[in-house]
């Protein structure tokens, strides 16, 4: 997905549909929803949907995520091995994860696309994607930890 599409459900929804494919309510209001930019399990998102609509099927949920995920719209992850998060997908970044509360936020970092260039340029190697995860404390755990110390 190009980054000028990031927010944009119109033009998600849209390039779907000129590809051919069925879109359902349930489908445009999860991509409706991933356009916070936020991560989100599957039990966030059917709360969400809920908030829209009263009958949601988690069902649904998991099959139009798996679906989104396929086409290359939305990425998964697994951070602590806890449950997975999708987001998306919005190019080169890294996350910043805390071990405490399990924020997560997004970050950019520019020498990132370099080194991905760097070493596309040295191996002949296409990537499509790649991830840089950081873990450690948010400052709101960092404070709450000196504090009880």
């Amino acid at each position: 997905m190009l980054n000028n599409d990031i927010n944009n459900p119109e033009i998600i929804v849209d390039s779907l549909r000129a590809q051919g494919y069925r879109i359902t309510k349930a489908r445009e209001d999860i991509v409706r929803i991933l356009c916070n930019v936020k991560h989100y399990t599957v039990e966030e998102l059917v709360n969400e949907l809920k908030a829209i609509k009263k009958d949601v099927n988690v069902a649904t949920v998991y099959n139009n995520i798996n679906f989104l995920v396929h086409e290359g719209i939305v990425n998964e992850y697994n951070f602590n091995n806890k449950n997975s998060v999708y987001e998306l997908n919005i190019g080169l970044h890294a996350h910043l994860v805390c071990i405490d509360c399990n924020d997560i936020i997004n970050i950019d970092i520019p020498t990132f696309k370099s080194i991905k260039d760097n070493v596309e340029k040295n191996t002949g190697f296409k990537i499509l994607n790649a991830k840089l995860d950081m873990y450690g404390y948010c400052p709101s755990c960092l404070k709450n930890k000196s504090n009880n110390e």
